[in-house]
């Protein structure tokens, strides 16, 4: 697959309608930049018309707490690794976000079960989404974890193009309003 800022739109839009990205979203982001998945969250949430909170890693949890308060955040990404030592603080480190926080994205490895099911326990309104994908795919599988708990049969699409059609049916123009996207 050929990485063009086409292929990037479509990642974008297709991982947004997937999430339910909206411009009203503010993202807790401790993951580098230089990371395909701390640079593709970073895409999607401003090409949705969002705001990004980056944070310097997991390194230092009380941060992403405050930061999470601070710009009363709706989403939170990271990987496995990053949520375990978020999840060792138990009820008093996520347990306060509880009504605030729409989503998590976890991405990059696979995260144990227990902690998945600890994430809905502590977060119990809170969308949990797990994406797939190699660097030149931009995370073009997903699996809402919080849907396939509740025995949900509806499974988000995994084809990018299918949710390009369809947000570009909902759109009035031929291509997502986001530049930095579009090229």
């Amino acid at each position: 697959m050929q990485l063009t800022q086409r292929n990037l739109a479509a990642a974008a839009v297709h991982i947004n309608a997937v999430i339910g990205t909206t411009e009203s979203d503010t993202d807790v982001v401790p993951i580098p930049l230089y990371h395909a998945f701390g640079l593709g969250r970073l895409r999607c949430v401003l090409c949705a018309g969002g705001a990004v909170v980056l944070i310097q890693g997991f390194r230092l949890p009380g941060e992403i707490f405050a930061a999470l308060e601070r710009y009363a955040a709706t989403g939170l990404v990271g990987v496995p690794a990053g949520f375990a030592i978020l999840l060792q603080f138990g009820e008093r480190g996520l347990g306060p976000f509880a009504r605030q926080l729409r989503y998590i994205e976890i991405g990059s490895a696979p995260m144990p079960l227990e902690h998945k099911k600890l994430l809905m326990k502590l977060l119990p309104h809170t969308k949990l989404f797990m994406h797939y994908g190699l660097t030149e795919a931009a995370r073009s599988g997903s699996a809402s974890f919080t849907a396939i708990a509740s025995g949900s049969t509806a499974r988000p699409c995994l084809r990018p193009a299918c949710a390009w059609r369809r947000a570009m049916k909902r759109a009035s123009h031929a291509r997502p309003a986001c530049p930095a996207c579009c090229g």
